[in-house]
């Protein structure tokens, strides 16, 4: 384990960075998923409304058109004579308020109508004279069944629709011979604001009602909400006699809902936001407790291991030496009279022999081998790997000479010299901390025999205490 002074910067945005746009990837997929579930929701919700009101509309012209029936049993009684049909036919609408008028056409031709007022332009109107009309006479006619057909022009204004039912009535002979039409009129769009398309109107939808033209294609429109249709709608169709009408309807602002739209995505940035800060906090609580354990485990003036770094060095480099069956060097050096530089020159003077020794001595191991200060002057090495006595004896004076280069201090060279002791495993068999004990004291052995020296502790020593 090598001790570093925490993490590069690049690994406090790199983690946040990555973490914030796949937060966001999933978080966006997320509303994604929400916003398509919404408008499946909201379409099905749509299809119901259009369907229960095309049901109310389609309910409600059939309901017209059935006093069509009535007048029909009412010529057939009479033999194609309906006497006082004005005061029958003001009993029978308010029974059908979505009637405008009722008419009776002869052979084609309109001949009654009521109310009168307002509808005089149709008396004598023969629908098998007029081009506007006279396909759909004859289709009515040869269909033999009732018809609803418009939206048209009305001649006497206005838009509006029109109901034909074909009478027919058995001659001399029993056959069925043409009578003529009964006539229901609906006027648009008045007769066709009924509560249902009033209520989806209030609960927010716009719609259209509308038909093709049978002979052009065209697309007629018969009603419409205030409020203009909006993209996609949904469009559902209205059986009538004769006819098929359609309901188009949408949200009157659109199926999409931008502003809880844009929230969901305000939400997700800050969500995203909030997880990329979070991870960022937590790798600078990381990079903080690895920086802690650094400066626990490391000297502060030369940056080298301290004891507890050095020791729990030397024990993993022990315990694979026991593990491989191989050797190690234990080496305890510390500076010839440091003491004379502190008192002479002082303490800083001191501090700058300490760094630049040490940097000089660690510069001088191999890059695998480990240098550390114990404290004070006091510093423990490790050599790892197998090393004949002729190489150990080799790299101990290369520490030597390292140490005597002269250290440049205020214009004051400093010319120092080490001590150093040491012992091997495993022909010193011990652990790591018997290990340093015995470098330690073969390093004060060399200082009492005349110091700038390396001394090998020999277990000869322990036999003689």
């Amino acid at each position: 384990m090598r001790l570093t002074a925490g993490w590069r910067n690049k690994k406090f945005f790199g983690w946040p960075l990555f973490t914030f746009f796949a937060a966001l990837l999933l978080v966006s997929y997320g509303v994604f998923l929400s916003e398509v579930y919404r408008l499946d929701l909201a379409k099905a919700r749509g299809h119901l409304v259009a369907e229960h009101c095309a049901a109310d509309i389609s309910m409600a012209i059939e309901h017209t058109l059935s006093v069509a029936y009535v007048l029909d049993a009412l010529l057939q009684q009479g033999h194609g004579e309906i006497s006082s049909f004005p005061v029958l036919a003001a009993r029978l609408l308010p029974m059908y308020p979505e009637a405008s008028a009722l008419q009776l056409a002869p052979g084609g031709v309109v001949t009654e109508c009521f109310p009168l007022e307002g509808n005089e332009p149709v008396i004598g109107h023969d629908l098998f004279h007029d081009p506007q009309r006279m396909a759909e006479a004859v289709r009515g006619r040869d269909g033999g069944r009732l018809l609803f057909f418009g939206p048209y022009a009305l001649l006497q204004g206005g838009q509006g629709g029109i109901g034909r039912l074909p009478v027919f009535l058995p001659d001399a002979q029993g056959r069925r011979v043409f009578w003529g039409f009964v006539t229901v009129l609906t006027r648009y769009p008045e007769t066709l604001q009924n509560d249902s398309l009033q209520a989806i109107e209030k609960d927010g939808y716009a719609y259209e009602l509308w038909r093709y033209h049978p002979e052009t294609g065209e697309k007629m429109r018969i009603a419409a909400s205030s409020a203009p249709l909006q993209e996609n709608p949904i469009e559902t169709g209205i059986s009538v006699p004769g006819n098929v009408w359609y309901l188009s309807l949408t949200p009157q602002a659109g199926w999409m809902n931008y502003p809880a739209l844009a929230f969901k995505a305000a939400g997700a940035l800050v969500f995203s936001l909030l997880v990329a800060w979070l991870v960022y906090l937590m790798l600078q609580t990381k990079a903080s407790e690895s920086v802690m354990k650094c400066m626990a485990m490391q000297d502060e003036l030369t940056r080298l291991p301290n004891r507890r770094g050095l020791m729990a060095e030397l024990q993993t480099a022990w315990q694979q030496a026991w593990e491989q069956e191989g050797s190690l060097t234990v080496g305890f050096f510390d500076i010839d009279a440091f003491k004379a530089v502190n008192d002479t020159l002082g303490h800083d003077a001191g501090d700058h022999v300490l760094c630049t020794l040490s940097a000089r001595v660690r510069a001088a191991l191999p890059p695998a081998d480990y240098l550390g200060r114990l404290g004070g002057d006091e510093f423990l090495f490790v050599l790892c790997g197998v090393q004949t006595p002729e190489q150990r004896q080799a790299q101990m004076q290369a520490l030597l000479a390292v140490a005597l280069q002269p250290i440049l201090w205020r214009g004051t060279v400093c010319r120092c010299s080490i001590s150093i002791g040491f012992t091997c495993y495993p022909e010193d068999p011990g652990g790591p901390e018997l290990l340093v004990q015995h470098a330690d004291r073969a390093m004060y052995e060399a200082k009492r025999k005349g110091k700038g020296r390396v001394e090998e502790f020999s277990p000869e020593w322990e036999m003689g205490n």
